[in-house]
């Protein structure tokens, strides 16, 4: 309302820039300021984006920068590829062994090799560089602290600095050039950078930006903060808006810092979105937090509304409790499947078993997160294969992948009767089944029957589609765009797709994860010079890249289950916080890995000293965590069902956490501390009912 209020009243919009607290709040954010001015009658051209987020605007301002000196524009990395370029590095220190010039100690060598080591010592340069530690910084602070960890990461990230530039050397009057690529927590820092070179530049920027709106400010990490500090200084009004009740990135480097400094303080009380019931709950819950006003009051809107605690006897019954909760509230109290989330703390620990649990009791779910990384996608996995197979040569495990894959489609059974006719029509001594199959796909088989050779005759036709691209001197792209093509996996995948159903679900995916490989294959062509098949086949195996989802504006139809994470900016009418368990929420276990990420930037943010160790970590964890809490109750608007398990069967003893004894202190509903722990219910399902029906019949 602030930016269109500015911009109604004449304000020019090329001055107006808002600052969302993630991509999803921006486009939100972006149509709201749009609706505001159509319907108040205005037709304002907008020359730049009202809406940016901070390493948006950090892009936009190197790519200024760069047309000013006449430079290549920059280019941003993505993390997979930043993944496995670190991974490509760590393999040559393998190699390498005692000579390579990183000199890891001999207690992290074993882990080079792994995707664990390469994404912690990824976001330890990460972390580095949102607080402006350079490769040389690094090395200091390893060496006053006596990690030689941290020494080594340091010459690590400056032999990767070196391998950057030198993948930008191609001539910088070459229409391909660019500056060296820019990971997401460098951005910041090259645009502070080029502020400090060029003051014009800065004063043009602080010219132009005369109202400047930043929202959730808690999740800025330093360098973020300190860009916008340097815009706010001349803009006309500031406003920073953020709420250090829900710093919960801390792993990734957030700072509630700005939020701290000078300038007149407006303090929020009122909730807009949770009713009083719940706004109590949640004043409650963050007057425990450390060095929070105990006096501060937080009250919500009018309306009924309920805070509800729940102990199962077992992960089951928690399950069927939880099904059973959200069918009454939408078959009786008719709130849509789209106005009810589960919210976990971990979507692979638990989020994944929930959700298949809450479809096989008749809840629609739709559970974000846990596919499996773009290389190991079946779609990509049979494409990676054609092309493999193309660059070199075909062999007997490719051949079983590719007809027992997407394009093959051939069954278990159908496997078995098609490897007994080749070995029965083939003359000779008995050859493998691999061997056979790499025959009957080179050579052909003239006497199996139709049914058998279909599916050899679909592989062929995409292994000679591949071929024939190659030896017309094609670049990878099109050879992969003529295997794709080929295959009819395209009207196949569509047709489920208009379909529905749990059929048209993995068709999405499956159309997601092929869509993300040509979009890695023409990157790959047009960033590599002699860019070829197998180095394509490479680059996509060494990604730990995960398909993106396709934000088509059209929410599902059903029950969100994500993490407490990803639930932020987010909300709904009915929540149900699952699994407040001991040891899952709150999570202290001790972050940061071999490396000591976290014991880093503890020494860079001056919370420890150098060589200092011993340090407890279990407070502020608690606090992160207890503060992760509030912002997954702050996303309901109504009502709220808190669950957890109390066990002390199977091979593990479950124990609600102390964040469910706090609810349950709070809870609008009074809980029983001397109850036994909930059975699994009769769920409010069609199949629970008939059969309930029935056994009342055949009682009578």
């Amino acid at each position: 309302r602030a930016a269109a209020a500015h911009l109604s009243g004449g304000c020019d919009p090329d001055s107006v820039l808002r600052r969302p607290g993630s991509a999803r709040l921006g486009a939100q954010a972006k149509a709201a300021i749009m609706a505001t001015l159509l319907s108040a009658g205005e037709r304002t051209v907008v020359r730049e984006p009202l809406v940016r987020t901070v390493h948006s605007y950090a892009f936009a301002v190197l790519r200024l920068a760069a047309h000013r000196n006449g430079s290549p524009p920059p280019r941003l990395i993505t993390s997979a590829e930043q993944d496995g370029i670190i991974r490509e590095l760590l393999a040559g220190d393998v190699e390498d062994g005692d000579s390579s010039p990183v000199r890891w100690p001999a207690r992290l060598r074993p882990a080079l090799s792994t995707v664990g080591f390469a994404t912690e010592l990824r976001d330890l340069m990460a972390r580095c560089s949102e607080r402006g530690v350079d490769p040389a910084a690094l090395q200091r602070i390893g060496r006053l602290s006596g990690r030689p960890e941290w020494q080594a990461a340091g010459r690590f990230a400056q032999a990767y600095e070196q391998v950057m530039l030198l993948r930008s050397a191609v001539g910088m009057a070459a229409p391909q050039a660019t500056v060296p690529a820019l990971g997401a927590a460098e951005l910041v820092g090259a645009a502070l950078e080029a502020f400090a070179i060029d003051a014009d530049l800065l004063a043009a920027e602080r010219s132009r930006i005369r109202l400047l709106l930043v929202d959730d400010a808690q999740h800025l990490d330093p360098q973020a903060a300190r860009l916008v500090q340097l815009l706010a200084a001349g803009a006309e009004l500031s406003v920073i808006a953020g709420d250090p009740n829900q710093t919960v990135f801390g792993y990734r480097g957030a700072d509630p810092a700005l939020l701290r400094g000078e300038g007149p303080v407006l303090t929020l009380n009122e909730s807009h979105r949770c009713v009083a019931a719940l706004a109590d709950a949640i004043g409650a819950v963050a007057r425990r937090l450390p060095g929070n006003d105990s006096t501060r009051t937080f009250t919500g809107a009018e309306g009924p509304g309920s805070l509800t605690v729940r102990i199962a006897a077992s992960p089951h019954s928690e399950a069927a409790l939880i099904a059973d909760a959200l069918r009454r509230a939408h078959l009786v109290d008719d709130v849509p499947w789209t106005q009810m989330a589960v919210i976990v703390r971990s979507v692979p620990r638990m989020g994944a078993a929930l959700g298949r649990a809450l479809t096989a009791a008749g809840v629609p779910v739709d559970v974000p997160g846990g596919e499996a990384a773009l290389p190991d996608q079946p779609a990509v996995k049979a494409l990676l294969t054609v092309l493999e197979a193309t660059a070199d040569g075909l062999d007997g495990e490719r051949a079983l992948r590719l007809l027992t894959g997407p394009i093959g489609r051939v069954d278990p059974v159908s496997l078995r009767q098609l490897r007994r006719a080749l070995r029965r029509t083939t003359p000779g001594p008995p050859s493998g089944f691999g061997e056979l199959l790499v025959s009957a796909l080179q050579k052909g088989s003239g006497t199996l029957s139709d049914e058998q050779s279909h599916a050899l005759r679909r592989v062929r036709a995409v292994l000679a589609a591949a071929r024939r691209s190659v030896e017309n001197g094609n670049d990878p792209r099109h050879t992969l765009w003529q295997a794709w093509s080929r295959s009819g996996l395209q009207r196949r995948w569509l047709t489920a797709s208009e379909r529905g159903g749990p059929a048209g679900a993995q068709a999405d995916r499956d159309l997601d994860a092929v869509t993300a490989m040509f979009d890695v294959a023409e990157q790959y062509v047009e960033r590599t010079a002699g860019a070829s098949l197998r180095g394509l086949v490479d680059h996509v195996t060494a990604l730990a890249l995960t398909p993106a989802r396709r934000d088509d504006g059209c929410p599902p139809d059903a029950v969100a289950v994500l993490s407490a994470h990803s639930a932020l900016g987010r909300e709904w009418d009915f929540v149900v916080i699952a699994g407040v368990q001991e040891g899952l929420w709150p999570n202290v276990s001790p972050r940061g890995g071999i490396l000591g990420t976290q014991e880093l930037v503890d020494v860079i943010d001056g919370v420890a000293e150098p060589g200092q160790r011993g340090l407890s970590s279990r407070a502020p964890l608690l606090a992160e965590e207890r503060r992760l809490l509030i912002a997954a109750m702050g996303r309901a608007r109504s009502r709220i069902l808190v669950t957890a398990v109390d066990s002390d069967g199977g091979d593990d003893a479950m124990l609600p956490s102390s964040f469910c004894h706090e609810l349950s202190a709070v809870a609008t509903e009074p809980v029983d501390e001397g109850a036994a722990p909930i059975r699994a219910p009769r769920v409010l399902a069609p199949s629970a009912l008939v059969g309930r029906l029935r056994s009342i019949v055949c009682a009578s």
